[in-house]
């Protein structure tokens, strides 16, 4: 290695760049194969083994990373954590049954939506909107009878899984008639705000 010190007059870093070039025209790189008795790279391969065995010195990590396997343990780590305080949140019943355990799916969609998409879209995940069962709760009316089906109470899970009047319009616009809550997470985005649309703008 040349001495680029400052120190170093201009005829010695002369001399040491004669003196590499002279090492350098001796030196010959040759392709051996490996573990077939050559002596030299016997020795090399001895010497590696040795080296692997020392405990490293130094600031770790000793080898580089890629920017994707940080990206990705990062990500990891994120939903582990996300997932973890999902599931410490107490009540969400409704919520926690459209978005399942992890509480992450449809609502990176929404941004998406125009804002009166994105609103039905809201209403579906929370449950807050003008059904009967919250209208009853708000003490604006006394029957919550869904106005689909003249049968059950019209919450928001009955009016998108479970109400009769609307199973035709489901199996359309979801191709299934009484679909889990789950399954408007792993929907087609538009199929399913096709069918809040129109079941919002119905009641």
């Amino acid at each position: 290695m040349l001495n680029k010190s400052k120190g170093k007059n201009k005829q010695s870093r002369k001399e040491e760049e004669e003196n590499l070039n002279i090492i350098l025209r001796l030196l010959l790189l040759i392709w051996v194969p490996g573990h077939v008795g050559i002596q030299g790279n016997e020795l090399a391969d001895k010497l590696a083994r040795k080296g692997s065995e020392r405990r490293f010195i130094g600031p770790e990590p000793c080898i580089a990373l890629a920017p994707c396997v940080v990206n990705m343990a990062l990500s990891t780590y994120a939903k582990k954590k996300s997932a973890a305080e999902w599931d410490k949140l107490e009540g969400l019943r409704h919520s926690k049954k459209f978005l399942g355990a992890t509480g992450a799916c449809f609502p990176n969609k929404i941004n998406r939506l125009s804002r009166r998409q994105a609103r039905y879209a809201i209403a579906a995940i929370t449950g807050h909107f003008g059904t009967g069962s919250m209208l009853l709760k708000m003490g604006i009316i006394d029957d919550p009878t869904c106005r689909a089906c003249n049968e059950d109470v019209e919450s928001m899970e009955h009016l998108l899984c479970k109400c009769d009047g609307l199973a035709r319009k489901r199996l359309d616009l979801l191709g299934v008639a009484y679909p889990q809550p789950e399954d408007y997470c792993a929907s087609n985005l538009k199929a399913s705000i096709k069918l809040l649309e129109w079941i919002f703008e119905a009641i």
